[in-house]
């Protein structure tokens, strides 16, 4: 943010769309794999759902390399350099091998070797901010790809049991998987629908520039998830054995703990920002003050997103997922509405977007809430499924 200019960064920002994009072909089989592991013990059966996975990526992959091969055959249209388009693709699927492996160890709770994995991958990948005041956005795109590079390599290094065996793919088994799997990919595909609209909208009624000028928000959404979705990782295996055994009164003890852990730090983390972010955006890079106001225009949605993390628990505990279906696939057609009604009336702008990115979140939130108190005898209820 400090070396590179708004329209760098919105290339950056592009990039980063197009490998989020790539996420949307998992269709599920990271969310299902991460549920069965947090649950099942027969360690054959996990190495099973382990080989469907790669094989699934491998197929994906070639799937990517013909589509590359005819963009590059037919990209006369292509506004950037077809090399970063293929980079953003190969590192998109590196992408998804590591979230695969991070979901692996996080459902056995092998938290000591995860974050090994996580410290020496970012430490190199973090190298490269030295190589940008001297080679620009080749820096920034060295630490963009070298960390889920170098995370993949010291993983199949330290842990074997994380590799394939074999290239296997059972259609019914596959099928077992997604079916605890699907609808939360789903509800994440509305998620990427409602950043993919985000963007493009202000990329359609303003240019590139502005998404670099909306990068602070973006930054700031990254840093504030991070420590509540890492904690996360801590009370979801242990909260699905309670689910799944029924045992009720200790999952509660483990909702009502991870609540108060997220109210503290929803407190914590507003003071810090009153107090500080304006102050160090102004010292380290001051052109980027024009994003403050859009940071406390994201806020309330962030905070909402984290309020709704206890409930997301349980819908997903309960494989009773339709209603995180229809908040997310109705909040993508609240927030496509609400950036044409408010281009309408007030004229599209960044700190409009920021607004609509709060009041989808506290729709999806509240939507939730509701048809969760609802019913909510019925959530608690071990599916069949299980």
């Amino acid at each position: 943010m400090k070396y590179l200019n708004f329209t760098e960064l919105g290339v950056i920002t592009i990039v980063m769309t197009v490998i989020g994009f790539l996420g949307m072909f998992q269709i599920g089989f990271l969310n299902g794999g991460y549920r069965i592991f947090c649950v099942e013990k027969d360690i054959s059966k996990k190495q099973e759902v382990n080989n469907i996975i790669y094989t699934y990526f491998l197929m994906l992959f070639i799937i990517l390399i013909i589509i590359v091969l005819f963009i590059k055959l037919y990209n006369s249209s292509l506004k950037f350099s077809y090399i970063v388009l293929a980079l953003s693709i190969l590192f998109g699927l590196i992408t998804l091998i590591t979230n695969w492996i991070r979901n692996m160890l996080s459902a056995t709770m092998n938290f000591k070797e995860l974050n090994f994995l996580e410290f020496i991958s970012t430490a190199i990948s973090l190298l490269g901010l030295l190589t940008i005041p001297f080679i620009g956005i080749a820096g920034a795109f060295f630490c963009l790809f070298s960390q889920p590079f170098v995370f993949l390599i010291l993983s199949y290094i330290k842990d074997k049991s994380i590799k394939p065996t074999r290239l296997y793919f059972n259609l019914k088994k596959a099928k077992w998987i997604l079916a605890f799997g699907f609808i939360p990919f789903l509800t994440g595909i509305f998620l990427q629908v409602n950043d993919q609209i985000e963007k493009w909208s202000i990329l359609y009624y303003l240019d590139t520039a502005a998404l670099g000028k909306f990068y602070l928000p973006a930054l700031y959404y990254s840093l504030f998830m991070l420590i509540p979705f890492s904690v996360g990782k801590l009370f979801f295996p242990p909260a699905m054995h309670k689910f799944v055994n029924n045992d009720l009164k200790s999952l509660k003890k483990i909702l009502i703990n991870y609540t108060v852990f997220l109210f503290v730090f929803i407190i914590i983390a507003f003071i810090i920002t009153y107090l500080f972010l304006e102050p160090i955006v102004a010292h380290i890079f001051p052109k980027h003050l024009i994003g403050v106001r859009f940071v406390w225009g994201v806020f309330p949605g962030l905070v909402a997103l984290l309020l709704l993390e206890p409930i997301g628990l349980l819908f997903n505990a309960s494989v009773k997922l339709k209603p995180m279906l229809w908040a997310y696939l109705t909040s993508s057609f609240i927030m496509f509405i609400l950036i044409i009604s408010g281009n309408q009336i007030l004229g599209f702008s960044l700190s409009i977007m920021a607004y609509i990115k709060s009041i989808v979140a506290i729709y999806i939130t509240l939507f939730l809430y509701i048809i969760f108190f609802t019913r909510k005898n019925y959530y608690l209820r071990v599916s069949e499924i299980v």
